[in-house]
């Protein structure tokens, strides 16, 4: 064979460089004899290198931006699908609602004229807690769809973190349960709609309490990422199942089937809603046996507190629910 081979060289000094070797036949005074030749190919060597790092770094952003169209165009047929059903729910709702004004308003003359101590009674406040659960989900129905966000104001952080450990208080005391908020941002202040921001988040809190065990805990923490504002809840439960996560935020799906913690599942379909409107999206992460955490990224438009960011950094809150 008279290749040409690639073989290590050692120069003079003793440095080894890539080299290249070629072996020719040659007849030399009659006999025959090879000839061999040999050439320094480091600087080949070094571009072959470097190209084969661009096409390696050339490969990777055509994989990551196939993923990133992948996942908008998920995105996109979500928005699409939640869009499409939420208009029918709205359009639904709004029949609905009529009669139940009119169901409600009766059933307070009729339980003004029935009397305490008749043998039924009990059925009289059965009938107004259905009808006010009828009243919520026409309501959640409603809000399926938004084309436009609710009138935005300043939220104080600090205050909106009292108001749901508050809000949530008898229940996470009921289940011995554990609720610590981390105000870990140097913005005290976010300018959103501050009811929608409050519902999402009771909702993505009541998730994390029917996904955990007594004794757990239930963290709430808020912070500032690359211009956005990242408010995560997370639990301690056993995570969600790989072929349920894709549908977590369908309309009408749900896991809650039993029977203290049965759901219409429109809990997560309207916070995604919600969040869309305000400019922002919801993110997951999961794993089985350990928990999840939600967190609601919203963009970072509300004026920095700097004079109390300086004085506190960190704000934690960490409550203890007895029995």
């Amino acid at each position: 064979m008279t290749g040409p081979y690639e073989a290590m060289g050692r120069r003079k000094d003793g440095t080894t460089f890539a080299g290249e070797v070629v072996v020719r036949p040659y007849c030399f005074r009659g006999k025959q004899v090879r000839l061999v030749a040999g050439r320094d190919i480091t600087a080949r060597k070094q571009l072959e290198t470097a190209l084969a790092r661009h096409t390696e770094e050339l490969e990777r952003q055509v994989s990551e931006r196939t993923a990133k169209i992948a996942k908008l165009e998920a995105q996109r047929g979500q928005s699409e699908k939640l869009a499409a059903v939420g208009q029918l729910a709205a359009a639904v709702a709004h029949e609905i609602n009529n009669p139940i004004a009119g169901i409600r308003n009766a059933f307070t003359l009729v339980k003004q004229a029935v009397d305490q101590a008749h043998p039924h009674y009990e059925f009289v406040g059965m009938i107004d807690r259905e009808i006010s659960r009828v009243a919520d989900i026409v309501r959640n129905m409603y809000q399926l769809y938004r084309k436009q966000p609710s009138k935005t104001e300043p939220v104080d952080l600090r205050l909106l973190l009292d108001d749901l450990n508050a809000l949530f208080a008898k229940q996470l005391s009921q289940g011995d349960m554990t609720f610590v908020a981390t105000l870990q941002c140097s913005m005290t202040t976010l300018q959103v709609p501050r009811g929608d921001l409050l519902q999402v988040l009771m909702n993505l809190i009541q998730n994390a309490i029917d996904s955990s065990d007594q004794g757990r805990t239930i963290g709430l923490t808020v912070c500032e990422e690359e211009g956005t504002v990242n408010i995560s809840v997370s639990d301690e439960g056993g995570g969600i199942a790989p072929e349920v996560l894709p549908h977590i935020f369908d309309p009408f799906f749900t896991t809650k089937t039993e029977k203290y913690q049965k759901g219409m599942g429109l809990g997560l379909s309207v916070s995604q809603s919600l969040v869309m409107a305000m400019g922002g999206r919801i993110e997951v992460r999961t794993e089985l046996k350990t928990g999840s955490t939600f967190s609601v990224v919203l963009p970072q438009t509300s004026p920095v507190d700097r004079s109390t960011a300086q004085q506190h950094h960190i704000i934690k809150e960490v409550v203890t629910h007895d029995y």
